[in-house]
């Protein structure tokens, strides 16, 4: 549905999604584990959790998505299911085997275009945020609820490119857009809307617009000349999607990703594999191809890629201008872990994971004062230069804090594979080095050189320690086990 308001030169567009109903599962409990090797690839059938997890907080908004599958405990952009199994393996770094080299596994251009287009509707030029904006929940958000907008804001966050992910701001629970929409799902501005803001709000069916007729949310966005000024969704709790965390994120990124700029009117065509569809598809763990445990399916990642990093207010939806269908991978597969990054079109994804731990790490009753983790890193610039090193996770187990480090770190020519130990060109000065705090059975950086460090402890007795590190001049992952 949409309805456009032309009030004081702003421009309103609302987007609801019915029939959300909501399938797939919340979350199962972890496995028992007899071989700690992870699974590679990951096996299909599966999906996204994050029941029993630490819930991530207003700071970890920018930090990599972390998740399970029940069995895996998982960190980053998911890949998918099958295709960098095939890469050739082109070194061994201690106990990592090294793959490396290009797949044709993006959507192309032509699909890019025809999603976008078909988003936005009619050639209707793209609209967006100008700066990248702040989310708030506001009303009676609950503490479960402020959380699921974290973990979505996260999720959307890993496809948008560095400099325009969203920010968490402080809940608003005095504040109410409710009454700025009418019976008939007409929104009028207030002038009480915060400008540069996404504004969640969970209402009760009675109070949500369009909850009789099967809606679970609804986005509203108003743009000036400059691009998008404020938007405001709206969720319900009486809907089936609400009541199950899986679905209920999902829902949430669909309507963020409307809130960014997917504002034409309507949704994407069932001919796409997104989770931008009208329906109850976008909770099927497939479409066409299995839902990544990421959520966003490929084409949804490269369309907010596309929109916060080729487009500006004012231009065409497939003036994005060249888009390669094919990407480079570094991938190591170890002992505890699997990671690695996929570049393309000038954006990298990190990803890692592995077998979920019984306990938190605080909780292993093995281990006692500090405990080390040794291994590797891979990654690969911006130009597409492999680089690795070793990698080295400490922690005291009494403060919970610790170090990651890395260290003796080359680099090889753009596209070339990264050979063994000594064979490249000195990284820059060699190594990285951040503090960490450690909670549950993850991990960040709390101060050291740049970058965004995101980890996890896999393994059913906390093995392996594995992670993300994002920089302007590296994308990178790392294993190692202790």
């Amino acid at each position: 549905m949409r309805t456009i308001l032309l009030s004081i030169g702003v421009c309103s567009v609302a987007l609801m999604l019915v029939a959300c109903g909501g399938g797939g599962a919340g979350g199962s409990s972890t496995a028992s584990i007899s071989d700690e090797r992870p699974s590679f690839p990951r096996q299909a059938n599966s999906h996204y959790s994050v029941v029993g997890l630490s819930a991530p907080t207003t700071a970890d908004a920018r930090q990599m998505p972390i998740y399970h599958d029940g069995r895996h405990l998982v960190v980053g952009v998911d890949q998918g299911t099958g295709r960098i199994g095939g890469l050739p393996t082109v070194s061994e770094r201690g106990d990592v085997t090294v793959r490396h080299g290009q797949l044709s596994d993006g959507v192309g251009s032509s699909t890019l275009s025809a999603y976008l287009a078909d988003a936005l509707k009619d050639g209707q030029a793209v609209r967006r945020y100008a700066s990248s904006p702040q989310v708030r929940s506001i009303g009676s958000a609950t503490a479960q609820e402020r959380a699921r907008v974290v973990a979505a804001v996260q999720l959307v966050n890993a496809a948008l490119p560095a400099g325009t992910k969203m920010r968490i701001g402080s809940p608003l629970p005095g504040f109410s857009l409710r009454d700025t929409v009418s019976g008939s799902g007409r929104r009028f501005v207030s002038g009480n809307e915060h400008d540069n803001t996404i504004h969640v709000e969970f209402l009760s069916c009675a109070a949500y617009y369009g909850c009789p007729g099967g809606s679970g949310a609804t986005a509203w966005t108003r743009s000036r000349a400059n691009g998008i000024a404020n938007s405001y969704i709206q969720m319900s709790r009486g809907a089936n999607a609400y009541k199950k965390p899986r679905s209920n994120t999902i829902l949430l990124a669909h309507e963020m990703l409307h809130a960014l700029g997917l504002i034409g009117g309507d949704h994407a065509s069932v001919r796409f594999d997104t989770i931008m569809e009208a329906g109850d598809g976008i909770y099927d763990t497939a479409q066409g191809i299995p839902q990544p445990l990421s959520l966003l399916y490929p084409v949804d990642r490269e369309a907010m890629r596309a929109l916060y990093g080729r487009l500006g207010n004012g231009d065409s939806p497939t003036s994005f201008g060249p888009w390669e269908s094919s990407s480079w991978h570094v991938v190591g597969v170890g002992k505890y872990a699997a990671f690695g990054v996929r570049l393309a079109n000038g954006y990298a994804e990190p990803w890692a994971y592995g077998r979920r731990p019984g306990t938190t790490l605080a909780n292993n009753r093995s281990l006692s004062g500090s405990a080390t983790w040794e291994g590797s890193l891979l990654g690969l610039t911006p130009a597409a230069e492999a680089v690795a090193g070793d990698a080295e996770i400490g922690v005291n187990l009494t403060t919970m804090r610790g170090a990651a480090d890395f260290t003796a770190l080359e680099s090889w020519a753009a596209r070339s594979a990264p050979g063994e130990a000594g064979t490249g060109t000195q990284w820059l000065d060699g190594d990285l080095g951040y503090t960490i705090s450690v909670r549950g059975n993850t991990f960040k950086q709390t101060g050291g050189d740049a970058g965004t460090l995101t980890g996890i402890f896999v393994g059913g007795s906390h093995e392996g320690a594995t992670g993300t590190l994002e920089r302007s001049d590296l994308t990178a992952a790392f294993g190692a086990s202790r």
